[in-house]
């Protein structure tokens, strides 16, 4: 349960950067 938890908060951390990123390049 808490190794879930963990992993979901990376994937929408990445996601985020992921964003970011596109938001900087446009």
């Amino acid at each position: 349960m808490k190794y879930s938890k963990l992993s979901t908060f990376k994937i929408k951390k990445i996601l985020h950067c992921f964003a970011n990123e596109l938001t900087a390049v446009q």
